[in-house]
C-alpha cells in the first residue's frame, strides 16, 4: 500500500495518524495554549481570523458564550477541523478557509 501520513504538534501535544489507502490530515490544538500576541484579547484574535470562518461557523463561536474560554474552545476545533481538511487535501495554509464549512454537534 502507499501509506499516506500527517502529523501535526502544539506545546507539549504531537499527533500522527497515518492510512493505507485514504487521504488524512491532522491538526492539534493544546488546551490553554493558543498563540495570541502579547495584551491581545479573544476579540482582537477574533478580529484578525474574521475572514477564516463563515458566518454560521462565527454563531457557532458566539453561541458558546458569554465565557471566553467556551467560545475560545469552539472557535479551537473548529480552526482545527479546517486546518486538518486542509492539510489532508495537500493544500495546508494555501487553501481560502472560509472555503470550507463544519458544524460541530452535540456536546461539542
Amino acid at each position: 500500500p502507499n501509506w499516506n501520513f500527517n502529523v501535526s504538534h502544539e506545546g507539549n501535544y504531537v499527533i500522527l495518524a497515518s492510512e493505507p489507502s485514504m487521504l488524512c490530515g491532522v491538526d492539534v490544538a493544546a488546551p490553554g495554549q493558543l498563540r495570541r500576541q502579547r495584551n491581545q484579547g479573544l476579540e482582537d484574535l477574533f478580529d484578525v481570523m474574521k475572514d477564516n470562518f463563515t458566518a454560521r461557523e462565527w454563531a457557532q463561536v458566539r453561541a458558546a458564550g458569554p465565557s471566553e474560554k467556551s467560545m475560545e474552545m469552539i472557535f479551537r476545533k473548529l480552526w482545527s477541523l479546517k486546518e486538518a481538511f486542509t492539510k489532508a487535501r495537500g493544500d495546508g495554509l494555501g487553501f481560502p478557509f472560509k472555503r470550507c464549512e463544519f458544524t460541530l454537534g452535540g456536546s461539542h
